[in-house]
C-alpha cells in the first residue's frame, strides 16, 4: 500500500491538538509519566509521519532500481531510505520543537517535577525571577536539542549542502 493511502486518516486525526488528549491520558493511563509520554508522542508523531509520507521518491529512482535489479532489502536500504531522509529530518525538526512545547504543557497539568511544573510553581507564588529562569532554561535545552538534531542531519545528509 502506498503511504498516500494514509493521507485521509492523517487529515482527520492530525489536526486534533494533542493537548486535548492530556486529561484523557491522565485519567486512563496508570501514571502521569506515561500520560506525558503519550501526549508528546502523539504530537511529534504526526509531523514526522506527514513529512515522511509526503516525501515520495521520484520515479527515476524506482526505474534505476529496476534496471539494477535490486532486491527488496537493497531497494529499501539504498534507494527509499536515503531518498526519504530529508523529509524525515524535516518532520523530526518540527516534531522535536513541538515535543518540547507539549512536554512543558503536559507538566503544567499534573506533574510534581519538570520544567513546566517549575515555571508554574514559581508563577503561582509570583517569584518572577525564578519563573523567567525556568523559561530561559527550557529555551536553552530546546536550543541545544535542536542544534544536536541539526548536527545529526548535517552528517546523515552529507550529500546535501
Amino acid at each position: 500500500m502506498d503511504a498516500k493511502g494514509f493521507f485521509p486518516l492523517t487529515r482527520v486525526i492530525a489536526p486534533i491538538p494533542p493537548t486535548v488528549y492530556i486529561p484523557y491520558a491522565i485519567a486512563i493511563l496508570p501514571t502521569f509519566h506515561l500520560s506525558a509520554v503519550f501526549v508528546v508522542f502523539i504530537g511529534a508523531f504526526w509531523s514526522i509521519f506527514a513529512n515522511t509520507a509526503a516525501g515520495a521518491i521520484e520515479g527515476r529512482y524506482r526505474d534505476n532500481a529496476l534496471i539494477l535489479e535490486l532486491n527488496c532489502w537493497e531497494y529499501l536500504s539504498k534507494v527509499v531510505f536515503p531518498a526519504s531522509l530529508p523529509h524525515i529530518f524535516s518532520g523530526m525538526t518540527v516534531g522535536l520543537a513541538f515535543a518540547f512545547i507539549l512536554l512543558t504543557v503536559a507538566e503544567l497539568f499534573g506533574a510534581n517535577a519538570g520544567l513546566g511544573r517549575f515555571v508554574q510553581y514559581y508563577a503561582d507564588f509570583a517569584d518572577y525571577p525564578r519563573m523567567v529562569a525556568g523559561i530561559l532554561y527550557t529555551g536553552l535545552i530546546t536550543y541545544l536539542s535542536m542544534t544536536g538534531l541539526e548536527y545529526l542531519k548535517k552528517h546523515a545528509l552529507f550529500w546535501m549542502k
